[in-house]
């Protein structure tokens, strides 16, 4: 598992020719936050700019320390990726509040966790508001995540079952 802070600034490379591409500057992810589905670069160009990227599917290697594209080719503007209009930046998640259905306030989001295949496993507390497994472990499982909320919206979480998911990971973390 890996957080979203983790990837920036990593460098990404060309696999048939060992160039550097660029390096990440933010995180492409899915409307509905499930997975990954490219990575920012950065913009181009003194008028007409351009917003980079490249679509996790041209992502041959997530490594450690960079990543590995097949061929500089796979840059393209953000606007032309696959259903460009349902991609989100990480930041556009960071500072978002978290709340209950209930209205209590559980915190903010500070950054998301992926597994080794850029699925989006939890959301990270930047801020936390309230006490207990939640808290203790600093993060909300994507499964209890009930609306996604927007830029006026808060996320809401089912805080029952983002418990159960704080707790097995705690169990988890205390057996190995």
């Amino acid at each position: 598992m890996e957080n979203g802070k983790d990837l920036l600034k990593k460098p990404i490379y060309d696999i048939e020719n060992g160039k550097k591409v660029g390096d990440i500057k933010d995180i492409l992810i899915d409307n509905e936050a499930i997975r990954v589905r490219g990575v920012y670069l950065g913009r181009e160009g003194l008028l007409s700019r351009k917003h980079l990227a490249i679509a996790s599917s041209s992502v041959k290697v997530m490594g450690v320390d960079c990543w590995l594209v097949s061929g500089s080719d796979v840059i393209q503007d953000v606007k032309e990726l696959p259903e460009a209009d349902k991609i989100v930046y990480l930041d556009e998640f960071k500072g978002r509040q978290i709340i209950t259905d209930g209205e209590t306030v559980v915190g903010t989001i500070g950054d998301i966790r992926l597994n080794d295949q850029g699925e989006i496993k939890a959301f990270l507390l930047g801020k936390v508001n309230i006490q207990g497994p939640v808290a203790d472990h600093k993060l909300i499982a994507r499964a209890a995540v009930t609306s996604l909320g927007d830029k006026k919206r808060p996320m809401r979480v089912d805080l029952s079952l983002a418990e159960q998911h704080a707790i097995v990971a705690k169990n988890k973390e205390s057996a190995s």
